[in-house]
């Protein structure tokens, strides 16, 4: 379930780099910038793109932009879901 929730929280950030991105132009400096939570997040622009890693107890996650975003978040929302019946 660690992993669910880091990935589940990461696409939300995920979601806000590209929407700011989208509507700026550009990619911003921070997660802050982009609206965020940077707390456990660490996010570093990177010329056109960008990286965001997480860490959720021993679970450390690292995405890429240019991968797809629902291929990272997978089955998370799922999983959670079964957690909660």
């Amino acid at each position: 379930m660690q992993e669910a929730s880091l990935r589940i929280r990461m696409y939300v950030e995920i979601d806000r780099i590209d929407r700011f991105r989208g509507t700026k132009g550009r990619l911003p400096t921070s997660l802050i910038e982009a609206g965020g939570d940077s707390v456990g997040l660490q996010y570093a622009p990177r010329g056109e793109g960008y990286t965001l890693s997480g860490r959720n107890g021993i679970i450390q996650l690292s995405y890429t932009s240019g991968t797809s975003a629902e291929a990272f978040l997978g089955n998370s929302y799922q999983l959670i879901r079964e957690r909660t019946k």
